[in-house]
């Protein structure tokens, strides 16, 4: 009965909901730096684009990746990143995050930069909209704003160094909460109805029992 009462701590990740504070984006050293469970990796996915400018900007992010002391490497499909990239059955792998080259103005089909950004599926679990640490502001957001400084510095254009990102979730905290409530209590119903029958069955028997006992008890007093 206890672990019936507080199931829904043990199975919902923690997390804090709401508006956060704008920060500045951390740079690409410093999330590389910052990652965790041996995330040692990036992968870049030139779709067979050689010697133009999409091999120009993984030259210049993997010159960055070498330089914070992880490992750089490019395949030719995205295919390629069910090996090199191989994850755990929770969505782990030990790639600090992937890059998916499709196009750029002189290649490709879209006649523009067009790129994905891949990270592991174990990663945005948990948010909390007042920390600096959540997966998106380490493994996504530097990534990202790396990638389009390389782009930008093709034609000598600076991007500002310093760019914020504000956190914020689609729920506030008490939405979050209250969801899960919902939820919870939809699956005692629906599933656990039958196990909390049993919790209870055996007590209100034990009780119903003493109860006509000490009834008894008093009827038969003189």
């Amino acid at each position: 009965m206890f672990f019936i009462t507080y199931a829904k701590n043990f199975f919902v990740p923690p997390s804090e909901f709401g508006i956060g504070s704008a920060t500045p984006i951390r740079s690409f050293e410093n999330a590389l730096q910052a990652a965790t469970g041996n995330r040692n990796t990036v992968v870049f996915v030139n779709n067979g684009h050689t010697g133009g400018d999409i091999e120009r900007v993984i030259g210049t992010l993997s010159d960055t990746v070498r330089g914070a002391g992880k490992a750089a490497m490019t395949v030719q499909q995205d295919v390629d990143l069910l090996t090199t990239c191989a994850s755990s059955l929770r969505g782990a792998s030990t790639c600090f995050g992937a890059i998916s080259f499709h196009s750029s103005p002189s290649e490709g089909e879209d006649a523009g930069w067009n790129y994905t950004i891949r990270a592991d599926g174990a990663l945005g679990q948990r948010i909390y909209v007042n920390e600096k640490d959540n997966d998106i502001q380490i493994y996504v957001l530097p990534f990202q704003s790396a990638v389009n400084h390389a782009i930008a510095s093709l034609n000598g254009t600076n991007l500002p160094t310093a760019i914020d990102e504000y956190p914020f979730t689609d729920k506030t905290q008490e939405e979050r909460e209250e969801r899960i409530r919902t939820l919870y209590m939809g699956a005692l119903i629906d599933i656990m109805a039958v196990a909390i029958y049993i919790g209870v069955c055996g007590v209100t028997y034990v009780f119903s029992k003493k109860v006509l006992l000490a009834l008894a008890n008093v009827c038969s007093c003189p």
